[in-house]
């Protein structure tokens, strides 16, 4: 949804901005593909490079941690239970939760890692994958407000993009409200209206860009 939802608003603004400069409707569209590839092309990479350092770090927080394994129940239970101690848990919770964690010895590793570092350091989780589906996701959204540019042009197009992607921000803001808060409604109001206001402010400075343009000439 983050991908799709950046996708959109900043190729949206872009068109806008572009739009009000007083570009032709080919014009515009050659600027909203420009920032489509370019846009879906920095958040895949900007991904890839995210997910690869966390799998790196999970990798070598996992070979520190490896040796917990090795140990016999009562040294890894003792381990953990120190840990816990450490971020404030009371000693006698500590003893009984460190004890109840070493049920399976293999894990010990990767329970202790999640107290310690707050992840997973077993996580099978492909930077590859997350870069790729951010890329599809962040081309999909950027093409919703480019649509309309390949029909008309002028103010048609501007009204028709502003719709459509009007349209997919209040079901995005809708679905993520939903996850969070539970309110969808205001979610997707939310969404709305801040892509409103970017679209207005890119606009505004393309309406700008073209005064001033005509008063140097």
């Amino acid at each position: 949804m983050l991908g799709v939802n950046d996708g959109l608003v900043s190729t949206l603004a872009l068109l806008l901005g572009v739009a009000g400069a007083g570009s032709s409707a080919s014009g515009v569209r050659i600027a909203g593909l420009a920032g489509l590839v370019a846009g879906a092309a920095s958040l895949a990479v900007s991904q890839y490079i995210a997910g690869q350092t966390l799998l790196e770090r999970r990798r070598r927080v996992a070979a520190e941690l490896r040796p917990v394994d090795r140990l016999g129940e009562r040294e890894q239970a003792s381990t953990l239970e120190r840990e816990l101690i450490g971020r404030g848990i009371g000693p006698a919770s500590s003893h009984v939760i460190g004890g109840a964690l070493v049920a399976d010895p293999l894990k010990a590793s990767a329970t202790l890692g999640m107290i310690r570092y707050g992840f997973r350091t077993r996580d099978r989780s492909s930077p590859l994958r997350a870069a790729w589906t951010t890329l599809v996701a962040s081309a999909a959204g950027a093409l919703v407000p480019i649509v309309p540019w390949f029909f008309t042009g002028g103010r048609n197009a501007v009204i028709a993009s502003l719709a459509l992607a009007g349209i997919a921000a209040a079901i995005i803001g809708g679905i993520l409200g939903g996850q969070s808060s539970g309110n969808w409604a205001a979610g997707a109001a939310r969404q709305l209206v801040l892509v409103l206001l970017a679209s207005g402010v890119t606009y505004g400075i393309g309406l700008a860009l073209q005064v001033a343009g005509a008063f140097a000439r």
